[in-house]
């Protein structure tokens, strides 16, 4: 019999698709034990994230819009769950897979009543969870005690980057390399990247080395997508648009330039040592630990970091082989003991 997943996740400009995109690695990881996959999220979502669309056996896109950055809902609460449980009333749901920052504990006990399992990713541990399960695949000073009055007794805590939600390209087995040179450097803010970090990054770059490559990944429905392109082209640095090979880009570069965020741990599996800045508050811890572990250089906060201050951060990488190698040997054990987490769940089921 075949299992059905259920994924309610949303994407915007104000939000990202930092939630569908891990729900869309699950998804995929999933799909290839045999499982049915539905998507239900917010009005033009999937356009933030085609994969969803390829992945998913049914998209269901509920009649309201995402919400904002902080509310993160257009509509209350209980509105949401009679649409979600709306969406999914046909069959029955073996995982309902929540990745949404404005869902608690009301709204899970609601539709949780109509579905065998309910599993949350959250990484705020900032509201209470009635679920089976909780990822949380942050580093986090304290673990899972993090949740330890936000769960029931009976909930699953995965907590920690060995829990990553990685894709296949980055769990397959690859030769593991130590950075020593900053030859190539990667420059990759996120499917959206909102506050376009990217181009402050082009622009602390330019006039780099001739002999270092830059890439750059940007998502389609990138604001500055045109400018950015322009910009590459003008200083002979690659542009690649919904790229499908950030896993190789990641592999072959010495030197990532990116947001704290879910794509730190796509890069500590491959031993990637990163300038980090913190694009949004749920990025702040996992810029701090892996900065305080000796990972990453953490910048803090995008709004008080100008070119200047990436420029100096890249220059001080560059004049040390030794703490590059430091970094990368850093970072790929933060990924020790990766688990599947498709896995986890089937077991379950």
């Amino acid at each position: 019999m075949t299992t059905n997943i259920v994924f309610r996740a949303d994407a915007s400009a104000s939000i990202g698709a930092g939630h569908v995109s891990r729900c869309v690695t699950l998804a995929t990881s999933l799909k290839q034990h045999g499982c049915r996959i539905t998507f239900v999220c917010a009005q033009e979502s999937p356009a933030y994230l085609p994969q969803v669309l390829e992945i998913a056996d049914a998209v269901v896109e509920l009649p309201y819009a995402a919400g904002e950055a902080g509310t993160w809902l257009s509509v209350p609460p209980a509105v949401d769950a009679a649409a979600t449980l709306a969406a999914i009333d046909d069959e029955p749901v073996d995982w309902l897979i929540v990745d949404h920052y404005g869902i608690d504990r009301v709204w899970e006990q609601e539709v949780g009543e109509h579905v065998d399992h309910l599993m949350v990713i959250d990484d705020l541990a900032d509201r209470p969870h009635a679920c089976d399960v909780l990822l949380d695949q942050n580093l986090r000073p304290d673990g899972a005690a993090a949740y330890r009055d936000l769960v029931d007794k009976g909930t699953a805590v995965l907590q920690g980057p060995q829990f990553a939600l990685l894709r296949e390209e980055f769990t397959r087995a690859r030769p593991y390399h130590v950075r020593g040179n900053v030859n190539r450097i990667l420059v990759s803010f996120g499917g959206v990247d909102g506050a376009n970090g990217t181009s402050k990054a082009l622009t602390a770059l330019t006039g780099i080395d001739a002999s270092i490559t830059v890439d750059v990944v940007i998502g389609a429905q990138h604001p500055a997508r045109e400018t950015i392109n322009k910009a590459c082209k003008q200083n002979g640095f690659f542009c690649h648009v919904q790229t499908t090979s950030i896993a190789d880009l990641m592999d072959a570069a010495d030197l990532a330039i990116g947001a704290g965020g879910a794509s730190s741990w796509e890069r500590c599996i491959v031993g990637l040592p990163t300038i980090a800045l913190v694009m949004a508050d749920n990025q702040r811890i996992i810029a701090e630990e892996l900065a305080t572990r000796g990972a990453a250089i953490n910048l803090g906060d995008h709004t008080s970091v100008g070119p200047t201050e990436i420029a100096a951060a890249v220059n001080q990488v560059c004049a040390s082989a030794s703490d590059l190698s430091d970094m990368s040997n850093v970072a790929y054990a933060v990924m020790a003991d990766h688990v599947d987490v498709a896995e986890v769940l089937l077991d379950v089921v």
